[in-house]
């Protein structure tokens, strides 16, 4: 982190990987004893698991911190896209965008409820419709 500007060092607190990684390392290394290491190169060896785990700046002890800021970052994320779908949702229908008569269709449930009609609805605009009539306007004299 030390090549990292310091405005952007708070993001490896939101980051999975950061977890993930961690978790990932300390769970394959911390048991190995001892590492083979080819002499004839000029990189460096490490000896053993915990002397790899503790290079990269890890704790063994920190692995169950890794395993329940990943399940809090999960919950954290998945209500954080479930209040933001729904805010989206919300300002379509105050918008009057979709479903202007009812009121209660949003993209989303009018892309489910026409995914698997085939082909020729693959191009329809929920706003618009075919030829530019809305859907709910279909079949209705104006």
């Amino acid at each position: 982190m030390s090549t990292c500007p310091p405005y952007f060092i708070w993001i490896q607190y939101i980051s999975w990987f950061n977890y993930g990684f961690e978790a990932l390392v300390i769970l394959q290394w911390k048991d190995v004893t001892s590492i083979k290491c080819d002499q004839s190169t000029d990189e460096y060896c490490y000896n053993s698991g915990p002397q790899l785990i503790d290079e990269l700046g890890f704790q063994v002890d920190g692995f169950w911190v890794d395993i329940l800021a990943l399940i809090a970052l999960s919950i954290f994320y998945r209500i954080n896209y479930r209040y933001c779908s729904n805010m989206i949702t919300y300002q379509s229908h105050c918008n009057g965008r979709v479903g202007e008569e009812n009121g209660s269709q949003s993209i989303r449930t009018w892309v489910l409820e026409h995914k698997n009609m085939g082909t020729q609805t693959q191009n329809i605009d929920p706003r618009t419709g075919v030829n530019g009539v809305p859907e709910y306007k279909r079949g209705h004299k104006t």
